[in-house]
């Protein structure tokens, strides 16, 4: 029997930087539920996320696809949800 779980993630436009990248839903830092995020991305609303200290990009790279779980001393940044996306795993 095999057992699915779903990831979801975030394609995030940090404001700061004007840089792009996916972040698992998860990171997001002010207790966004995931039934809010449709208008989020509608009203192009300001969120914030954690961010691994990571200076692999491997060890990013990792974090990003196994969806760790984020933790209170990363730092957080702002940025604007452009769209989301789901991964199934067995």
């Amino acid at each position: 029997m095999f057992v699915f779980r779903t990831e979801m993630f975030a394609i995030v436009a940090f404001d700061q930087t004007m840089e792009t990248d996916f972040v698992p839903i998860k990171w997001i830092a002010d207790n966004t539920k995931i039934s809010d995020i449709g208008d989020i991305v509608k009203n192009k609303s300001l969120v914030k996320f954690y961010w691994p200290p990571f200076k692999s990009t491997a060890a990013l790279s990792k974090a990003q696809s196994e969806c760790i779980e984020p933790e209170v001393q990363w730092p957080t940044y702002i940025g604007r949800i452009l769209a989301t996306a789901g991964k199934v795993f067995t």
